[in-house]
């Protein structure tokens, strides 16, 4: 497994605990809109939250990224927030994420999802989209 986090305290934790968990994992430091990775090296890309952190000058460089570092038909999976969560740079309707990725990427399931946060019971709203490269 590969990883990419631009927080080094992310990083640190992952590491130990993939130490622990006896996994196999290459985490680095780095910006997800700057892939250091080949051409089509991965099968399945794994998003959680990381799209809807990208800067919307930054956004189109690291969908193209995605896609470059995907073997063709590869599959892409991810989870960003939703409009219903308000008006916001990164919450997005089922349009946006279709005029995003579709010039690279056929959907293949989209879904939204609701997370009810333990503590508080504030809901949260996000999509859940798993894309196979073209």
């Amino acid at each position: 497994m590969y990883g990419i986090d631009i927080s080094p305290t992310a990083v640190s934790i992952a590491q130990k605990r993939c130490k622990s968990e006896k996994a196999a994992c290459k985490l680095t430091l780095g910006n997800a809109a700057e892939l250091n990775y080949p051409d089509d090296f991965f099968t399945f890309v794994f998003d959680r939250g990381c799209f809807h952190s990208i800067k919307p000058e930054h956004r189109e460089k690291f969908i193209e990224g995605v896609h470059r570092v995907l073997k063709w038909n590869g599959k892409y999976f991810m989870s960003c927030f939703s409009w219903r969560n308000g008006d916001a740079w990164n919450h997005f309707t089922e349009k946006d994420i279709r005029r995003h990725f579709s010039a690279g990427f056929k959907i293949l399931e989209l879904k939204e999802d609701v997370f009810t946060m333990d503590v508080s019971g504030e809901k949260v709203y996000f999509y859940s989209v798993l894309m196979e490269a073209k």
